[in-house]
């Protein structure tokens, strides 16, 4: 008996020591629905109905006004929490493996978009301010400032929004443009509406004429290409409403730059100290605020920059073109090159221009130029102050303009669906060519020594083209002697050629006396001496073209002998 009490003493320990355990362990259980915090909440039924709650919010891209109660539910059953269970709400991320937030965000970011989703959908009621009317920058006095939230996300992408100017009107209300850094979104929705992106491909999204408050947050949703679902943002911005309103370097100049003539047709030299003026002004702006008027809209789709350049272009095409040059006179196609550009146009349809050719005459030059695609054709085209029409009958745009070789020149060209209420468009074209270019080789006309006409193959002769100042040369059934008579008569050896080369047929009755004309060696080789003395020197003398013709009489007679000795063995056999 002795003996067994220790054993049942350590046996009721060990016992008491898991139960001890297993009780412990049932005691820091987290029984709320979120697993992956160390944190314990205090209230685990009010979590997990939370959790529930936005879980069965719809996504962000499916919610509409109409769940708006929903959310407020969820809403408002979370901020009943401690903060503590928010922040534990805030961190939950998965549970058991799985996620519990969409697109790998938490709860607490669910719940956010959502509750910020609904404002982006509610307009906003009153948008007046004190300050006066006028343009508001970070560059004015009062200067504008914004700053951004992307709130709870766990994204590590940072694609910073701003409220980049404000424009007070007349009535007090207030319009943004709101720029992000990021080319991937094409809308936002604020106050209940949604905008366009309307900056130029390439550039930071930008969207303009927002209604906003100004010295509050208000909240957009932003559509990105790149994510799945849009996005939830806050911006918040800053400015002193009890100060005056100062315009602003870029605000100066765009006054200027929309002061001008909107339509390149419609520019003339007196407008050229008031384009120059903009010009000036333009480039004595911060580069910043250059990029700012290359995309703030000033007319129609055309920016405050590419109004000032169209106007540029324009006032440069009104010079008079210096279409001199030193190059030979004719045709030049493939020695020309050309390249166009429509600046900053914002245009999709930037149809190149090319220069198909270049005809020099008595030192002028005149341009065949080509606008390169398009189904609506160009009604004309204004270059040094002149009007030319399209000269293309079908579809096409082609004008016939007198051109500056080696430079950059300016023109306009208006659609032939342009009217009074269209502006043309200004374009660039800079061609360039050696200054050792020769013309074209000229196309051989018919009857001349280098593409002659064509023997007729048949027992009647024909001709071949002859040289400047000579006649046909005769290829009937006449003798040898008869054609190369025939050629030194004109000054010709087009006759004697067309023998040596095998064309003698023309000058035999039949196929059989054929044979009689491959052997005209001495003949041709006189003719061929009688061509080298032709080449060597314009001139010869009297008795130099005895002693060649009495050559060749000679040589023809001993042919004439040998043919006749030829025809007669034949008619013995």
């Amino acid at each position: 008996m002795t003996a067994e009490e220790p054993r049942s003493a350590g046996r009721v320990a060990m016992v008491a020591s898991v139960l001890v355990s297993v009780m412990l362990a049932f005691a820091l259980m987290p029984h709320a629905a979120l697993a992956d915090t160390s944190y314990q909440a205090s209230d685990d039924e009010a979590v997990a109905q939370v959790a529930e709650l936005v879980k069965a919010l719809p996504a962000v891209d499916e919610q509409t006004v109409a769940d708006n109660d929903q959310v407020s539910a969820a809403q408002a059953a979370y901020e009943a929490l401690s903060a503590d269970d928010q922040a534990a709400v805030d961190a939950a991320v998965e549970r058991d493996g799985q996620p519990l937030g969409r697109d790998g965000q938490s709860l607490g970011r669910d719940l956010e978009t959502a509750v910020w989703n609904m404002r982006t959908l509610m307009p906003i009621e009153d948008t007046t301010t004190t300050l006066p009317a006028g343009t508001y920058s970070a560059s004015t006095t009062p200067a504008l400032s914004s700053s951004y939230s992307k709130g709870k996300s766990t994204s590590g992408r940072d694609r910073p929004w701003s409220v980049s100017s404000v424009t007070v009107h007349d009535d007090g209300t207030v319009t943004a443009t709101i720029t992000v850094e990021s080319k991937t979104y094409s809308q936002i929705r604020v106050g209940g509406q949604t905008y366009e992106n309307t900056a130029a491909s390439g550039q930071n999204c930008t969207f303009e004429n927002v209604p906003i408050k100004l010295n509050t947050t208000f909240y957009l949703l932003g559509y990105s290409s790149s994510m799945p679902r849009p996005i939830a943002f806050s911006v918040t911005t800053s400015i002193d409403e009890s100060a005056e309103p100062s315009e602003s370097a870029a605000d100066k100049v765009k006054a200027l730059i929309g002061a001008l003539p909107k339509d390149p047709y419609k520019v003339t030299a007196d407008d050229a100290q008031q384009i120059n003026a903009a010009n000036e002004a333009f480039n004595a702006l911060s580069e910043q605020d250059q990029e700012m008027l290359d995309t703030d809209r000033c007319y129609g789709e055309q920016s405050y920059g590419r109004v000032l350049e169209s106007a540029l272009w324009a006032l440069w095409s009104l010079n008079v073109v210096d279409s001199s040059t030193s190059l030979p006179d004719g045709t030049y196609t493939t020695q020309v090159s050309s390249e166009s550009s429509m600046g900053k146009s914002p245009s999709q349809r930037k149809y190149p221009w090319k220069v198909e050719k270049v005809v020099i005459s008595g030192g002028k030059a005149t341009a065949t130029v080509s606008r390169i695609g398009g189904n609506t054709p160009m009604r004309s085209l204004k270059v040094g102050g002149q009007i030319h029409n399209n000269i293309d009958s079908g579809r096409g745009s082609t004008f016939e303009i007198p051109i500056n070789l080696n430079a950059t020149m300016y023109f306009s060209v208006l659609s032939s669906q342009g009217n009074d209420e269209t502006a043309a468009i200004a374009i660039k074209l800079t061609t360039s060519i050696a200054a050792d270019a020769q013309p074209d080789a000229p196309t051989p006309a018919g009857g001349d020594d280098n593409g002659g006409g064509s023997a007729d193959n048949n027992d009647n002769g024909g001709s071949s083209g002859s040289g400047a100042g000579s006649t046909t040369a005769a290829t009937s059934n006449g003798g040898l002697a008869d054609t190369l008579g025939t050629a030194l008569t004109n000054g010709s050896l087009v006759g004697a050629e067309s023998l040596a080369s095998g064309d003698a047929s023309a000058a035999t009755a039949d196929g059989d006396k054929a044979a009689a004309s491959a052997n005209p060696t001495k003949m041709m080789e006189a003719a061929a001496s009688l061509q080298q003395a032709k080449n060597s020197s314009v001139e010869s003398s009297p008795a130099q073209v005895l002693t060649v013709i009495i050559a060749l009489v000679a040589a023809a007679c001993a042919g004439a002998v040998w043919f006749v000795l030829v025809f007669a063995k034949r008619e013995q056999q």
